[in-house]
């Protein structure tokens, strides 16, 4: 849907005298008038005031007929608390506007441009399997120094319903790091309307304070993930649409970080997987192997190509244990790693969590099974969270920065109906 001039005029003079007009939040202000006596030329000016203020009416009307006499299908309206719309992909040039998708652990595609009509999103259509995981990655926006929460928000719609949504606030902490914080959490996902014309509105607001290491002002991004049911054909998709968010374009983005990060035992070896958000002036991937977390080599690189997700097959793996990690390395020589994974060839071990004390990931090490569920519950027995741990993995890794500090308890139930628990401590 085309959006109305976000600034219809401003108006300066020597007394900083100013009107300012804005129609997308419906904001009207006028700084503090001068004291008396008044000049001659700002008599002229409240004179002109008053016009601007007919005008403004008016404006405000036409832009209403344009805004809403645009519409040509239906539009599922959102509180304003989560933000406008900022992207309704209807005039992108065909692209993605600066949001980028991935299926996690996977080297397949996540969401793609689609239009129909004059109306575009981004789609995910023939979904393998249920509990394919994807991600889709916002632009970087700006928080202002005034503002208390984050606004955000999308539409999803379609044929194909998500069976679960998590969303993550990215930016840099106060130590220099990127850090992902999980602020929401949906498994219920309430669909309206029925078929092609089903769809789940979220808005949200999330508190600045309840970000840590996150301070007022600075720059952040979007991070979803959507946990999709499988569709039944090939055009049978989930769409996602309209998204909203309280803050302008940041002027620079935030640096590449690692959002998903796996391996999986096949015939040819160790394939590692990894999920990358934001990837900006990265020169390679340096994959690196340890058999005591500490020490580690190199076994290979791979080459930055603008990519989402990228794939690495150890040939040789070692007996035992291994450990891997990722050093992303950028164009002016710059470094990051991603977590560290574990990966053991005893396809009989039990389940382990570690680091215990964990801060904000904890790695669930498990048996290598057909898929199956993880569910984390608090020491007096409550259930806080559930997730469908991928086919063919003997490990996965948990966001746990939202917890509260605590003793926590992890089940794991294997497709064959066995079960396991371990305890983790949350610092």
């Amino acid at each position: 849907m085309p959006t109305p001039p976000e600034v219809l005029f401003t108006i300066h003079n020597r007394e900083q005298f100013l009107i300012t007009i804005i129609y997308s939040s419906k904001f009207y202000s006028r700084e503090k008038l001068p004291t008396n006596p008044l000049p001659l030329n700002f008599i002229i000016q409240l004179n002109t005031l008053r016009l601007m203020e007919q005008l403004y009416s008016s404006l405000k009307k036409c832009a209403l007929l344009f805004f809403f006499g645009s519409i040509g299908y239906t539009s599922f309206a959102q509180p304003s608390t989560c933000g406008p719309i900022v992207q309704d992909f209807n005039n992108t040039g065909g692209t993605m506007a600066g949001f980028t998708s991935s299926t996690l652990l996977s080297s397949a595609p996540g969401f793609t441009y689609g239009i129909n009509g004059q109306n575009g999103f981004l789609q995910r259509c023939d979904i393998p399997s249920p509990g394919t995981s994807y991600f889709i990655v916002s632009p970087t926006f700006q928080s202002l120094p005034a503002q208390t929460s984050i606004g955000w928000g999308f539409t999803l719609r379609g044929d194909v319903e998500a069976s679960q949504i998590d969303a993550y606030v990215q930016y840099i902490d106060n130590d220099g790091n990127t850090n992902s914080v999980l602020v929401y959490t949906n498994t219920s996902t309430p669909y309206s309307g029925s078929g092609a014309n089903r769809q789940l509105a979220v808005c949200e607001t999330t508190p600045i304070n309840t970000i840590t290491g996150f301070t007022a002002g600075e720059a952040f991004r979007i991070v979803i993930q959507i946990t999709a049911e499988a569709a039944s054909n090939n055009n049978q998709c989930i769409i996602f649409d309209d998204f909203r968010v309280t803050g302008p374009a940041a002027q620079s983005p935030l640096p590449v970080s690692f959002i998903g990060f796996g391996a999986k035992k096949t015939e040819s070896g160790t394939q590692l997987i990894w999920n990358v958000a934001g990837e900006r002036n990265v020169q390679t991937y340096q994959v690196e192997r340890s058999t005591d977390s500490r020490n580690f080599i190199k076994l290979g690189e791979v080459l930055a190509n603008n990519s989402t997700s990228y794939s690495f097959i150890d040939k040789q793996p070692v007996n035992g244990l291994a450990f891997y990690r990722i050093k992303e390395i950028d164009n002016d020589g710059k470094t990051k790693y991603s977590t560290i994974i574990r990966l053991s060839i005893e396809r009989n071990m039990g389940i382990r969590a570690y680091p215990s004390p964990a801060k904000d990931l904890v790695t669930i090490e498990h048996k290598v099974n057909a898929g199956g569920k993880l569910s984390i519950t608090t020491s007096d027995g409550r259930v806080i969270r559930q997730i469908d741990t991928k086919p063919d993995l003997s490990q996965t890794v948990i966001n746990i920065s939202n917890l509260k500090a605590g003793l926590y308890i992890v089940r794991f139930a294997y497709s064959n109906g066995e079960t396991e628990t371990v305890k983790f401590i949350k610092e």
